[in-house]
Parts: C-alpha cells; structure tokens; sequence
C-alpha cells in the first residue's frame, strides 16, 4: 500500500468519526496481511473493534454524567453478607427489563446493608445497556427544587430529573421532609410516570411514609386505594428488602418490618393516597 492510499484512507476514516480504526489502521492491515485473513473477517474485525471503542467511551460518559457517589459494579457486592436478599431477583432486575417495562425499584433495610451499593451497581447496567442514568439524595433533589421554586426555574430543574430514563433517588426517609419538598417530590414522580421507572433506597417501611412526607397516618395499609379500583394509577414494580440485626449480624429472610420482607412486588398506589397538598 503506497503512503498515498494510507493518508487517504485515514482522512476517510477521520471523516467517519472511525477514530479507533483510524488509530489502529497500520497495524490492522499489517496483522491482516500477514496472517492472509479474508476480507470479511477483516471487515468484521475493523467494525468490531470501532464499535466496542464507541460504547466504552459512551459508558464512561454516561457514568460520568449519572453523578454516582461512588463506582461500584453488582459483581462485587458480597451477597453472603445479606443472606436476606433474593441475589435472583438482583439478577433478574440487572437484565434492565424493569425499564423497559417502567416498573420502580424500591430497596428497603437498615443503614449499612448495601441499598446504595445495589442501587449503584444496577444503574451501571441500566449505563452498560444504553440507558441514561441520573442519581441523587432525596434530600438533594428537594433541595435543588426548592431553590428552583425561589428563583422562578422549576420546569427547568424537573426537567433535569425527568429527562434521564432512570433516576436513582437515595435515603429517602434518613432525613425529615415537609410539606413543600414532599409536594416537589411528588411533582417528579408525576412527571416521571410515562418517562421511565426510578430506583428509590429508604430505612422505612411503607407504613411510615406518611409520616416521612409530613402527612402522619396517610399511609397506614388500611387507606390505601383498592388495588382492583381503575380510579388510580397503578405503576407496579419491585420491592427489595435486606434486615439486619442490630449488632450487625444478617437477619434472616421472612424476619422484617411486616412489609414483605422477602421481597416481591408491590405498587405505586399507596403513593396517590399521600395527599401533600
């Protein structure tokens, strides 16, 4: 191949935005023509290597954008230390499927159970698999809300939380939110409804979300809306839950807050029931 030809086919590859091929052109020709590899598999060996360029720098894009407090992957996670989570159902939620069907992730338990960890560690999949991803700390949100509030830029914030098709929202419940935020809250999750499914981690039970969004006793089980009643929005999804006794020793499964400690499904209808207004 004369000098010629090269330069021309690097300001082609330039022109494609094929970055890694155009890097990597000389030795890929040279191993090519060595070992005699046919054009196809030349081919498919050129594309492969661009592509999985490509989407490296995707994931660390996105990753960087995501805003997580840390980078940790769910292969790392020890499940022996939690023998109370269902790693199945880890697993299953790790295919992503739950946002392609909209379906809202809640992981409950007690601080130092690894809520933030597995929250991070499935946003890393959801980045893998092309998905955007967005974190935060309730407390933040509603602090970044209540300050859009005051300067007349609430669309726009609720955007930046909307637009992302998974948002994890960490600690909900750690620290106490009033009427305002808990209004601002729910504004988002109305606004997320049709957009994409959220990750939320908390150390409460459902029965005590009332009180964590500053309306006591709204969400006793009792007041919750018929579930056979079309008069709601039903937005189903999972329902994790790790227990831990108190000095630190793995609680075993079934041995919870009353609130299907094992695991299961739940739905989004109590959350109609928590009038805020």
């Amino acid at each position: 191949m004369s000098a010629a030809q090269l330069e021309r086919l690097q300001e082609h590859l330039q022109r494609l935005r094929l970055f890694k091929v155009r890097e990597r052109l000389e030795a890929l020709l040279q191993d090519a023509t060595t070992q005699e590899t046919p054009y196809a598999d030349f081919l498919d060996l050129v594309l492969t290597e661009e592509v999985a360029s490509k989407t490296a720098k995707h994931v660390t894009m996105r990753t960087r954008l995501a805003r997580f407090p840390f980078v940790k992957s769910l292969e790392t996670f020890d499940f022996s230390y939690q023998p109370s989570l269902d790693k199945k159902q880890i697993q299953t939620l790790a295919t992503c499927h739950f946002i392609e069907h909209r379906e809202n992730v809640v992981l409950l338990g007690p601080p130092g159970v690894g809520k933030t960890h597995l929250a991070v560690g499935l946003g890393l999949k959801a980045i893998e698999r092309g998905y955007r991803v967005l974190f935060t700390t309730a407390a933040s949100m509603i602090a970044a809300l209540s300050r859009a509030v005051s300067e007349n830029r609430l669309d726009e914030r609720l955007k930046i939380y909307t637009v992302p098709r998974l948002v994890i929202v960490d600690e909900i419940g750690y620290l106490p939110i009033d009427r305002a935020g808990a209004n601002l809250f729910f504004q988002l999750i109305s606004r997320r409804y049709e957009r994409g499914p959220m990750i939320l981690t908390t150390n409460q039970s459902f029965g005590s979300w009332g009180e964590v969004f500053g309306r006591p006793g709204h969400c006793d089980r009792d007041s919750r809306p018929d579930p056979a009643s079309r008069d709601h929005r039903q937005h189903p999804g999972q329902f994790v839950s790790a227990q831990r006794e108190a000095e630190g020793r793995p609680r075993p499964s079934g041995r919870g807050d009353g609130v299907n400690p094992g695991g299961g499904i739940f739905n989004y209808q109590a959350w109609g029931n928590l009038d805020c207004r």
